[in-house]
């Protein structure tokens, strides 16, 4: 009751412009085990969302600076997955219907009982962790990470198959929905730990303490009476992988602990004084530049060097809009599956709208976007009118310097895959690559890319 699908508790974000109604409701969800966050307006209620992402909201329709509609588009931009359930005083059939098409999972009229009004919560909570389970199942067996033809996800996909074998940690970077999980059980499924386990740890579901025991386990004594031991998710993976999602949410504590784990093959449960040894291969994954995370969010740059001695750059979509119909079609094909149905044809107006889309929420979008459409279609086939509305991309001049730091890109690439394979020694390097080494220093100043020395200096 009132967890996720890690065993976290559930975040709930209601949002009321009446406090004393934000109180009972506070009250009532705290007592079922849920982690609540309060806004009082639509600019707190963005705040919220831009801090942390919540499992699910409850939103009062009508707000001093706006109505629950107008969050609902933030909702679907920043974290399409949460759903959304509306409460108001003032409800009509036409209003029902308006939220409903615009992504509300439900839209209850005051006053609401507490007791159905908790049930539903956990139904909805419940289904949402059956879906990411029947997700990781589906991500599993047989996933295209590199669906497509675009220039961008073919160099992706020989980047990928040249660091399989590596033992090295690899950073893959992204924005939000370009598919880092599903390139990371790839990597996972196709490499040399494939018959051992692969474990996704979200590094912000949970903070302090419960972060650390959640990583790496307790002792027996550790928390109240009749826990006892628990192992952590790093145990979990032992000989396998562990997929550390949007890594640099991890606060100081954890970081050093990594460091130690990612340096030595060493740990320490919560509470232990004794060293445990572990061997896994990490996989980070990141939203954000490796600039920002190191600079502005003050994430260590010694760690870094080590989880990100390799590196892979998803694209997004708007990158590669040739990409967009065999997506879209691979992705209403799982998702009709999913329902039962049979999977309906899109028509060529519909992949107009779709190909001319930015899609700030890159594939997770476009797979929301899908799935509403065909629950409207009701036939054969998904025209552009079962479509929600979708902004139309805007013609972009095409950048003068565009080639040269493309090129400059790929040149980056190559040499840190040199030195992954060279084990960051630079003359090893300098030979695979063909240049003398000489060069290849300079490169690597130029680049910051750190060679075996730094990383081991890093590491003291």
């Amino acid at each position: 009751m009132g967890e996720t699908v890690t065993g976290a508790p559930a975040r709930v974000l209601v949002v009321d412009d009446d406090t004393g109604t934000r109180e009972i409701l506070r009250a009532a969800l705290a007592a079922r085990g849920y982690d609540v966050a309060e806004a009082g307006s639509c600019a707190e209620a963005r705040s919220r969302l831009a801090e942390r992402p919540p499992d699910l909201a409850l939103l009062d329709y009508q707000l001093p600076d706006g109505t629950a509609l107008d969050i609902l588009s933030d909702f679907h931009r920043e974290s399409p997955e949460v759903p959304v359930v509306i409460l108001t005083g003032y409800g009509t059939v036409d209003l029902a219907v308006q939220a409903i098409q615009e992504g509300a999972a439900h839209f209850l009229t005051k006053p609401v009982a507490l007791p159905p009004l908790l049930t539903l919560l956990e139904r909805i909570l419940e289904q949402q962790r059956h879906r990411h389970a029947f997700q990781a199942r589906r991500d599993s067996h047989g996933l295209e990470p590199f669906l497509g033809t675009s220039p961008a996800i073919r160099r992706l996909e020989q980047e990928s198959q040249r660091v399989l074998a590596a033992s090295t940690p690899i950073m893959l970077f992204g924005e939000t929905g370009t598919g880092k999980g599903v390139l990371a059980r790839w990597l996972h499924q196709h490499g040399p730990r494939t018959a051992e386990a692969v474990v996704e740890f979200h590094c912000a579901s949970v903070t302090g303490v419960d972060l650390h025991q959640e990583l790496f386990g307790r002792s027996p004594d550790e928390g109240a009476v009749g826990q006892g031991t628990r192992s952590g998710v790093l145990e979990s993976a032992d000989r396998g992988t562990l997929v550390l999602a949007d890594v640099g949410d991890l606060d100081a504590a954890a970081q050093a602990a990594l460091l130690r784990v990612v340096s030595e093959g060493r740990f320490r449960r919560a509470g232990e004084q004794r060293d445990r040894g572990v061997d896994v291969r990490l996989i980070s994954t990141e939203h954000r530049e490796a600039s920002t995370l190191i600079q502005e969010s003050g994430f260590r740059q010694d760690l870094f060097f080590r989880l990100g001695a390799l590196t892979l750059a998803l694209p997004p979509l708007r990158d590669r809009p040739e990409d967009i119909p065999a997506l879209a079609e691979e992705l209403l094909r799982r998702v009709a599956a999913e329902i039962g149905q049979r999977p309906p044809s899109l028509s060529d107006g519909a992949l107009e709208v779709l190909t001319h889309h930015d899609w700030p929420g890159n594939i997770r979008e476009l797979r929301n976007v899908l799935e509403r459409a065909l629950l409207f279609s009701g036939g054969p086939s998904v025209t552009e009118d079962h479509l929600p509305p979708l902004a139309t991309r805007r013609p972009r001049p095409l950048p003068d310097s565009l080639v040269p730091e493309t090129l400059e890109a790929t040149q980056r690439r190559q040499i840190e895959l040199a030195m992954v394979e060279a084990r960051g020694r630079v003359d090893r390097a300098a030979t695979l690559l063909g240049i003398p080494r000489s060069t290849l220093y300079q490169k690597l100043k130029r680049y910051q890319i750190p060679t075996r020395r730094q990383w081991v200096d890093a590491a003291r």
